[in-house]
């Protein structure tokens, strides 16, 4: 992971949140956006694969609180993506808005099946697990 690629993601980051309707930026706005090389111990730990490009781990704003029967809350979703951008290589822009609105569209509530039915898939990556 270089400077450089940090700057690619920070810009990327941008890119999304501009681009994203003012309805669905409130439910994403309290999920923190981070970066590393790649997935460490305690990442495997909540279930991730050496190879995942990137990773969302919270509440979706659509589903409520594990266990209980709630209405989505009009606090949105809760939570991080981490984006393992040794994982993402080449780091460009592109690469970093499929894998970032992937996982958004995990803390909006969508399942893996269907976000992959969007498109939103980078090198035939192997499916988000946590």
């Amino acid at each position: 992971m270089t400077a450089q690629d940090v700057e690619v993601a920070k810009a990327a980051v941008l890119e999304v949140r501009n681009k994203m309707d003012p309805e669905t930026y409130l439910c994403i706005r309290n999920v923190k956006v981070t970066a590393k090389p790649r997935p460490d111990a305690d990442d495997f730990k909540r279930g991730c694969d050496a190879t995942q490009k990137a990773a969302y781990w919270g509440v979706p704003c659509e589903m409520g609180t594990q266990g209980s029967q709630e209405l989505p809350s009009p606090e949105g979703a809760t939570g991080e993506i981490t984006l393992f951008l040794d994982n993402l290589a080449p780091v460009t822009s592109a690469r970093v808005f499929v894998a970032l609105v992937h996982e958004y569209m995990h803390a909006l509530g969508h399942d893996e099946e269907t976000i992959q039915a969007m498109g939103l898939m980078l090198d035939g990556a192997p499916p988000c697990q946590p």
